[in-house]
């Protein structure tokens, strides 16, 4: 997931495969979320915006 210029990208296997634009960055809770199935994760990255 990253965070640039106002648009929010999701990243899958090195692929965008969500996006959304005029974001605004907030302090807060991160969290993840599945409906109706399953969800395994592994490999999650978190690394500080830029400027922070």
């Amino acid at each position: 997931m990253q965070h640039a210029g106002g648009t929010f990208r999701v990243r899958l296997n090195g692929e965008i495969v969500n996006a959304v634009t005029e974001v605004e960055q907030a302090e807060g809770y991160f969290a993840i979320k599945a409906e109706g199935a399953s969800l395994e994760l592994r490999n999650i990255r978190l690394t500080p915006a830029a400027g922070r």
